[in-house]
C-alpha cells in the first residue's frame, strides 16, 4: 500500500491496476458481483490461490477491477472462508495420509489377489485385517445363517425384486 493508502496489484499478464483507498463497506459486492462469481472465487481463494490472481481472472472475464477486488477481500476475510481454508488444509494431510497408505501398500507386495481363510477368530480378523486395512474372504462364517439355504436368485425375486439395491463401485476415483 503506497502513502496515499492506494493499492496495487498484478491483475493478470503485465498489467497492474491501483485502487484507491476502499472500504468494503462502500462496495456492495453482492450486487457488483454475481453470486456465481463469488462462489467461484471463494473456490479459489480456499484452495490457495492470491487475491491478486483471482481477481486477474476476474477482470479477464470483463468484471470491474474495483469491485472484484472489494469482493475477494471481503470474501478472504470472512469466518467461513477461514474455516473453510482450514477444512481443505485438513483435507489435503488426510488425502496425503491416504496416498501414503496406499504407497506403502503396494510396497509390500500385497497384489490384487484377496486371501481366502475359514477358521479365522475374532482377534486374528481385528489384528491381521481389520487394523491393518486388508481385504479377506471369510469362507465359514455363513455357514450357519438360514439365509445361506433360504437366498437364491429366485427367491430374492420374489421377496424383493422391484427394490433398489445401491451399488457402490470406484472407491478409488473421484
Amino acid at each position: 500500500m503506497s502513502e496515499s493508502g492506494q493499492r496495487t496489484c498484478d491483475v493478470g499478464g503485465n498489467r497492474r491496476h491501483t485502487f484507491a483507498p476502499i472500504e468494503v463497506a462502500d462496495v456492495q459486492t453482492a450486487d457488483a458481483i454475481p453470486y456465481a462469481w463469488q462462489r467461484w472465487a471463494v473456490a479459489q481463494l480456499v484452495l490457495g490461490r492470491s487475491v491478486q490472481d483471482v481477481i486477474a481472472d476476474m477482470t479477464s472475464h470483463g468484471l470491474s477491477a474495483e469491485a472484484s477486488y472489494a469482493a475477494c477481500i471481503d470474501l478472504s476475510s470472512h469466518p467461513a472462508v477461514e474455516v473453510a481454508r482450514w477444512s481443505a488444509e485438513r483435507l489435503a494431510k488426510l488425502e496425503s495420509v491416504l496416498s501414503m497408505r496406499q504407497q506403502l501398500r503396494d510396497m509390500t507386495g500385497v497384489g490384487s489377489e484377496v486371501e481366502r481363510r475359514s477358521g479365522v477368530s475374532g482377534r486374528e480378523f481385528m489384528e491381521d485385517y481389520y487394523s491393518a486395512n486388508l481385504p479377506v474372504v471369510l469362507t465359514d462364517v455363513c455357514d450357519e445363517w438360514s439365509a445361506v439355504n433360504i437366498w437364491s436368485p429366485s427367491y430374492l425375486a420374489r421377496s424383493i425384486g422391484s427394490e433398489p439395491v445401491e451399488v457402490m463401485t470406484g472407491r478409488d476415483s473421484d
